[in-house]
């Protein structure tokens, strides 16, 4: 075999090895010996990309800003705090245009106890994010946020400094 060639194989052979290395990471892992705190069940998911979470009555969008459709297909958005301020203020979507910035206590009602990995219902929200992801409370002092951290499902206090990702949310 010639030196292109097997340069070709190589790179093909770690790309492989790479994506095996990555869904493995990404691998949701639940215990199905608990019961489910966010089933299918409890929702209504809508063909426009939203889902209604009929425990609390919130609309979600199904993906995290940036990705879009019904696999949530494109590139996650990080987005830093004073962007997010700005920028997300009432966006339009699904042809509403009331979406907000979810508090810490609306993001953990959809948070599924049983998993990690990330600590979401799949089905209701497919893109299985494993960034941490703004809420609207911020911690007393003022510099610094609640986020939730999707991988474990819990919250905590971080510095608006960091990007991380948004989940919009609204109240039909």
């Amino acid at each position: 075999m010639n030196s292109r060639i097997q340069s070709v194989v190589v790179l093909i052979l770690s790309i492989a090895i790479t994506n095996v290395v990555e869904a493995r990471g990404q691998r949701q892992r639940c215990n199905d010996s608990k019961v489910a705190t966010t089933p299918t069940s409890d929702f209504v998911i809508n063909s426009n990309g939203t889902a209604v979470h009929k425990k609390t009555g919130l609309m979600w969008k199904r993906c995290i800003e940036g990705l879009d459709g019904s696999r949530c297909q494109g590139k996650p958005k990080k987005i830093f705090w004073d962007d997010m301020v700005r920028e997300y203020k009432a966006p339009r979507f699904a042809g509403m245009s009331d979406w907000r910035v979810p508090t810490v206590d609306e993001l953990k009602s959809i948070i599924e106890k049983k998993c990690r990995g990330p600590a979401l219902n799949l089905e209701v929200f497919p893109d299985g994010s494993k960034f941490s992801n703004w809420t609207s409370s911020e911690v007393e002092g003022g510099d610094k946020v609640w986020q939730m951290y999707i991988t474990s499902g819990v919250a905590i206090k971080a510095t608006k400094a960091v990007a991380s990702a948004l989940r919009l949310v609204r109240t039909p």
